[in-house]
């Protein structure tokens, strides 16, 4: 598997996926089947936006854990929206420590390293503070992305079938390279790389 490193924010995990498929093909198509919740008959069909906001949605936690997506530990989450004008808009939102604030009153809390043994300690994920009795300023920076819907693809069919779980995975091949693209704008954010 691909490791995360400061151009790398999103790792699609192809292998894992196939060995852990309970269909015997892909786990997440088998997810992407029983959620995918497609238009009813009668409803216009996604279009590519939409169904990239699907297949991206299923791919990973809370749906599929691990996720058929992996993100890299030091961002807190990344989901996708079709905007008011119908493109693609990706919202990054990064946990930020006190640091990142010009002037902060030191006696608040902040966010803490996971305690975790097995955690990515190159790519430090951030937790609630352990001292829930102590107040506590929680910066969080979202950063909105939006996608060149180009390279998105609109499903050619209506029910869940092999095809349209290829173009599902596509469709989430092609926004993990966009945020891998973008991923200098978060590493300035957590001061990765550095």
């Amino acid at each position: 598997m691909p490791q995360f490193d400061p151009h790398t924010l999103v790792i699609v995990d192809d292998d894992y996926d196939q060995r852990h498929a309970s269909d015997g093909h892909s786990r997440y198509g088998a997810y992407f089947q029983r959620r995918a919740g497609l238009p009813l008959d009668g409803e216009p069909p996604y279009t590519a936006p939409q169904f990239a906001v699907v297949a991206w949605g299923i791919a990973g936690a809370p749906v599929m854990s691990p996720g058929y997506v992996r993100v890299r530990p030091d961002v807190h989450d990344i989901t996708a929206h079709v905007d008011d004008d119908g493109g693609l808009l990706l919202r990054v939102e990064i946990r930020l420590r006190h640091r990142a604030l010009a002037d902060r009153p030191c006696y608040l809390g902040d966010w803490e390293q996971d305690r975790n043994l097995g955690a990515d300690q190159a790519w430090p994920r951030l937790d609630t503070p352990y001292q829930p009795e102590r107040a506590a300023l929680l910066t969080t920076a979202t950063l909105l992305l939006p996608v060149h819907t180009g390279n998105l693809i609109a499903p050619t069919g209506i029910k869940p079938d092999r095809t349209m779980i290829g173009q599902a995975r596509d469709n989430v091949a092609a926004v993990a390279a966009h945020i891998n693209t973008m991923a200098y704008a978060v590493n300035e954010l957590t001061g990765a790389g550095r």
